[in-house]
């Protein structure tokens, strides 16, 4: 089974008359956040608020989105175009779960319901106390759950291939809930509900898919389904290999529907007396527009675009950078292994692939260009490429939010020797161009105050005891070849970043002048100008040692 990452959106609604309508003042936007990408994934729910302009919103019962492990990759699909989104703040709501979907925010009591498919639990999360209950279906698997209208009691779910009333008020964790079946699907066949929603006249819209036993989906085999009120049911669309992400426009007029492996976002005429669908047409391809990954999830906002979530489609991009400095050749001393990686030789496969359609100095240009002072930029290695960027666009450290570079050791004028640090050395015009391009301040993280704040090798194996074990081995294996040399746990770049993630655990900085030296025994090196005024650098001296640990084991527990 491939790992499902996802996120996923339940929104506040109210009925008014026999529409359901979403109460904006209040939002709640959930996402269930992976934490890790294993095969049995685990999820975090965490909530994102947004404020109303309007008081209320027509939209539908449930809505949800999808994104790939770690990196929020939404795709806005607006007339046919695909957007970035900006400016999505998310809080940690819960632990760690199974992969759950399928949430469902009941207004009437502050609850937010999801279920947790593979562990077949349906689990209720009380908004006001942060109390997180669950309830154990033994039938199956649990693909999608919503409360019955006038009673705190039952819930209605899609369990392994049956439609289930579920009787359990959500107060306590319970194992043994009693069910009552309400109807079935695809019968005498290998499938499973996946995912489904309630349209605007209360019928259950099922999706299923075909999944053999060790969860491998099986293509061709699921359908999307309806059932009424009087738990008929009626097979609308089929065949299908996983149906997914399904809405209904503000109009309730438009039928929105993803088969995931299909990469296509289909819409139908919808007719919502009576459900009846027809004329199809394909309102967007991620086969035409390049995208990576499966759509899975999708909703609908106020103006009528779609939101879809991509599984495999939330990858941080990688670019071929400058294969050399300015000037000479790169010097290599292997200090981190022949591969850069241990030398441990990797035994599954590489999904990460190089987008060879643009340099990194040229993504780098657009992309503070098309968001000015937002981004910032983090330097682990050389400033080649930060060079050649400030090269094609002499205003680009302008654009930036800020530059943080890990690298040089910095020394005073009246030092009787200048040290050298690896990456300033590798090119030193490039330093120079970084530091006299703008008058802009940089933070630099020396290698001088990570070996000023070291952590014993003692510290490093009981950090790595508490860490997930996959990520603790692949670390550690990267690591291997550096960490056999150093007296000490050295993670200058883990620790530049944190600078960035969490820029309040620096204690102590100070700004000055540096000027990186171009010729002689210590080119590459950097010396600090005292008595210049027009400073160009922070200089990162001290920073909070145990809030760095207690990130790492955050992040990686």
């Amino acid at each position: 089974m491939k790992c499902k990452t996802v996120w996923q959106i339940s929104m506040k609604l109210v009925k008014v008359g026999a529409t359901v309508y979403k109460e904006l003042p209040a939002a709640k936007f959930y996402f269930l956040l992976p934490v890790n990408p294993d095969k049995k994934c685990c999820l975090r729910i965490v909530r994102y608020e947004i404020e109303s302009p309007d008081a209320y919103y027509r939209t539908h019962i449930m809505k949800r989105a999808i994104c790939k492990y770690i990196s929020a990759c939404f795709l806005f699909v607006c007339n046919g175009r695909a957007e970035e989104t900006q400016h999505t703040f998310v809080s940690k709501e819960t632990d760690s779960y199974g992969l759950s979907e399928g949430p469902f925010w009941d207004a009437t009591t502050q609850n937010l319901y999801f279920v947790d498919i593979y562990n077949q639990y349906i689990r209720r999360l009380n908004y006001q106390t942060g109390l997180v209950t669950s309830a154990y279906i033994a039938n199956g698997t649990v693909g999608v759950v919503a409360p019955v209208e006038g009673t705190s009691e039952q819930l209605v779910a899609g369990v392994g291939q049956d439609l289930v009333m579920v009787y359990w008020n959500g107060e306590q964790t319970q194992t043994d809930v009693p069910i009552e079946k309400l109807s079935s699907v695809d019968s005498g066949i290998s499938t499973r509900i996946n995912d489904g929603k309630i349209d605007s006249s209360g019928r259950f819209w099922l999706g299923t898919r075909g999944e053999d036993k060790n969860g491998d989906s099986i293509p061709n085999i699921g359908s999307l389904y309806i059932i009424d009120k009087n738990f008929m049911v009626e097979e609308k669309i089929s065949p299908v290999t996983t149906s997914n992400g399904l809405i209904w426009n503000i109009e309730d007029d438009t039928f929105y529907y993803i088969d995931s492996p299909t990469r296509q976002i289909a819409a139908y005429d919808y007719k919502s007396c009576s459900g009846e669908i027809s004329n199809r047409r394909i309102v967007f391809d991620f086969n035409a527009a390049n995208i990576p990954g499966e759509p899975d999830g999708m909703t609908i906002d106020i103006n009528g675009n779609l939101w879809v979530a991509v599984f495999g489609g939330g990858c941080v991009p990688v670019y071929i950078g400058s294969v050399k400095p300015l000037v000479n050749n790169y010097k290599f001393d292997n200090y981190f292994g022949e591969d850069g990686f241990g030398d441990f030789n990797f035994t599954q496969e590489i999904i990460t692939k190089v987008d060879e359609t643009k340099r990194a100095p040229v993504v780098l240009v657009d992309l503070v260009k098309k968001y000015p002072g937002e981004v910032t930029i983090v330097t682990l290695g050389p400033l080649t490429n930060i060079a050649v960027a400030s090269a094609l666009e002499p205003r680009f450290l302008c654009y930036t939010k800020q530059l943080i570079i890990m690298g040089s050791s910095v020394q005073s004028e009246s030092d009787e020797s200048l040290k050298l640090e690896f990456n300033f050395e590798q090119d030193p015009e490039s330093n120079w161009i970084t530091f006299n391009s703008t008058n802009k301040v940089h933070t630099l993280f020396p290698i001088d105050t990570v070996r000023s704040h070291p952590i014993s090798k003692d510290e490093h194996k009981m950090i790595f005891n508490k860490l997930k074990a996959s990520f603790a081995k692949f670390l550690y294996l990267a690591e291997r070849v550096a960490f056999e040399k150093q007296e000490f746990w050295e993670p200058s770049d883990a620790m530049a970043m944190t600078i960035m993630l969490k820029p309040e655990i620096v204690k102590k900085s100070f700004e000055t002048t540096l000027v990186p030296v171009l010729v002689g025994d210590a080119r590459g090196a950097v010396i600090v100008d005292s008595n210049n005024t027009a400073h160009n650098a922070r200089i990162i001296q001290d920073f909070d040692l145990i809030a760095f640990k207690n990130l790492i084991s955050e992040c990686l527990s």
